[in-house]
């Protein structure tokens, strides 16, 4: 597994076991990386669960209990909890962001660890791991970054 990847995971996993600490520091780490490849592989990450946890399609009803599951499994453990980021994670991450409207005042870091939150969410719900699907978005990336213009 990609380094960065292995850092993501730790996040995940911090989170669906609701350890601060754990989660804290693998936050801290993701914040140390380069924000928009981190992003782009929670953002990958995040779609593909979506599609395999709703194969006939996503509705409004899926994203709102997904957001209820988020902020359910973390307020008790995550101070820093917000919901108008974890909104914005999902648009995002969807593609459906409106580029002209205000986003939430955060940090790269709060971005990645509300990404890790939702990620670990989805996982669960999928009852599944992530290394396949970090593995999987890693890959996609480097394809990306190796693709020759004329």
């Amino acid at each position: 597994m990609n380094p960065a990847a292995k850092i993501v995971d730790r996040a995940v996993v911090a989170a669906q076991a609701g350890d601060l600490a754990k989660f804290s520091d693998a936050s801290a780490e993701l914040a140390t990386l380069d924000a928009e490849r981190v992003g782009i592989v929670q953002a990958a990450v995040i779609r593909a669960l979506l599609e395999e946890l709703h194969p006939t399609g996503l509705t409004g009803d899926h994203i709102r209990d997904a957001l209820e599951r988020c902020l359910r499994a973390s307020a008790g453990w995550y101070p820093e909890f917000d919901v108008d980021l974890l909104i914005a994670i999902y648009t995002g991450a969807l593609g459906m962001s409106d580029p002209d409207a205000a986003a939430p005042a955060s940090t790269a870091g709060m971005i990645s660890a509300h990404a890790s939150i939702v990620i670990a969410d989805l996982l669960t719900a999928a009852g599944t791991g992530s290394s396949r699907y970090l593995d999987a978005a890693i890959a996609e990336l480097e394809r990306g970054e190796t693709i020759e213009l004329p």
